[in-house]
């Protein structure tokens, strides 16, 4: 049900697109990824596991939680993975309000120090988080005047997904 969306995304793009799930509160699950045709692009392998709280899909779907789960998420702390990675507690519930505002998610070198990203939610019928997508480039290509256009349109295919 994902991989044609994920293609059209990719094919829209040209860069890599991963789909990812909960692995409880811990992390997410890399479980389906297409690669662009970029000579350099990311590349992370199926069943990579990474930070919930410092991706572009993570923080999508962190989003999406209860506020209890994301208090537990912050209570077992932030761990920093760059200089970017937002570990304040204050900083991450604004970046998840700004998240469900614009229906994107950001990640600006946050976890990986030359990966950046641009995520959304995939949600079931009551609008709880299943997983999501991910438009994943060398931070070398991530253009800012991009992000709403590509945004919108890893929105529109994690909508695709979503059931309900």
């Amino acid at each position: 049900m994902a991989r044609k969306p994920m293609q059209e995304l990719r094919d829209q793009v040209n860069e890599t697109v991963h789909l990812s799930i909960p692995d409880g509160l811990d992390a997410m699950l890399l479980i389906d990824r297409v690669d662009c045709a970029q000579n350099v692009r990311t590349f992370s392998p199926i069943g990579d596991r990474s930070p919930i709280h410092a991706t572009a899909i993570g923080t999508a779907v962190m989003a999406h939680l209860s506020p209890d789960e994301i208090e537990a998420i912050i209570q077992r702390g932030l761990t920093r993975y760059t200089e970017n990675t937002i570990t304040d507690p204050e900083a991450l519930r604004a970046e998840l309000d700004r998240v469900r505002e614009r229906g994107y998610s950001l990640n600006l070198r946050y976890y990986r120090p030359v990966v950046c990203a641009i995520g959304a939610a995939i949600l079931d019928s009551q609008g709880r988080p299943v997983g999501g997508l991910c438009i994943s480039m060398p931070a070398s290509r991530y253009v800012e005047q991009n992000e709403k256009i590509w945004g919108g349109m890893v929105n529109a295919a994690a909508r695709k997904i979503s059931v309900g």
